[in-house]
């Protein structure tokens, strides 16, 4: 996979980016499409199928369909769960145990294509007949990078990195691996970390796969999307996050008019160069003309050494 990673916005969002030096988290909730957070339920059932005939073991039938519930009733979050207290009582109603020991947070992403000029992701950005927007080249190393940093100095964040799972089989697989991981206890971390006693082993199994699945949710999508070839950058903040590290809490107004939480990290002079390496302009009907603002806007600030390209699609009238 290339370094670099594609993040396509409007004639504003790129404005805001270089003149603020900013880089927005939208919270999960308010993304464009509302159900691919639910969308996990298709390939965890097809591969919970799988693995109990595997294992020729059927667990407690309400213990997973409070698993798969969860994926309707709250898709936007997760709970930690505090194995520590939990363990002390797994012989309590699993749904009163998930509420009494859970820590909440919530995901904020950043979307990146790996596409630098695709089609299908500059029609996201036509108005009016006409192509506006733009591509930001981001080194995701870089990225990764800082925000491991970051990570190690706040315990209320932490980071996912990876490139979104389009086919549904290979999805089934990856749930039936880590459940496989998971039950069989390959490498004996259970045995290590946990009491032995069967109700307590089988309390952690169903607690390892339920984190696992909220987890993965977020970068399993339904193969109707797969041309966008995407690649998520996550945030999963702790409700209770303070500002700190140069990130903060901010709300913004959307398109619908409704109010958007979403995390800023403000960036430094000297990151910049490591952070952003190129500029792809939407096809444009005055592409030279736009590529001479774009040139003009840099030159005063310390982006000049940003590699600006033209897109190669041709416009059709």
């Amino acid at each position: 996979m290339s370094n670099i990673i594609y993040h396509y916005t409007s004639p504003e969002g790129i404005l805001g980016i270089l003149e603020n030096k900013t880089l927005r988290f939208t919270d999960c909730q308010y993304l464009n499409d509302k159900s691919e957070f639910r969308y996990i339920r298709e390939p965890f059932e097809k591969a919970w199928s799988e693995i109990c005939k595997k294992y020729n073991k059927e667990f407690n039938i309400s213990d997973v369909n409070y698993m798969i519930d969860g994926f309707s009733k709250s898709p936007y979050q997760i709970d930690e769960i505090d194995y520590v207290n939990f363990m002390g009582k797994v012989d309590g109603n699993f749904n009163e145990l998930i509420s009494a020991n859970a820590k909440t947070h919530r995901y904020y992403v950043l979307c990146g294509s790996q596409h630098k000029d695709a089609s299908n992701m500059w029609n996201y950005f036509v108005k009016n007949g006409v192509y506006q927007g733009y591509n930001l080249g981001i080194d995701l190393s870089f990225l990764n990078r800082k925000f491991e940093r970051i990570c190690r100095s706040n315990n209320e964040i932490k980071i996912f990195s990876k490139e979104v799972i389009y086919n549904f089989e290979e999805q089934v697989n990856i749930i039936i691996n880590k459940m496989d991981e998971i039950i069989a206890d390959k490498d004996g971390r259970l045995s290590k970390l946990f009491v032995t006693d069967e109700m307590n082993l089988e309390a952690k199994i169903k607690f390892s796969i339920w984190e696992f699945i909220h987890e993965q949710k977020l970068f399993f999508k339904n193969p109707a999307f797969e041309n966008e070839k995407e690649h998520r950058f996550i945030l999963r903040v702790d409700n209770e996050f303070s500002n700190r590290d140069n990130l903060s809490m901010k709300f913004r107004v959307g398109e619908s008019g409704i109010i958007t939480p979403f995390i800023e990290w403000k960036y430094t002079l000297d990151e910049k160069g490591e952070l952003f390496k190129q500029i792809t302009l939407a096809p444009m009907i005055e592409p030279e003309l736009a590529e001479e603002s774009f040139k003009r806007f840099l030159a005063p600030t310390v982006y000049r050494n940003i590699k600006i390209i033209q897109s190669s699609i041709k416009l059709r009238f």
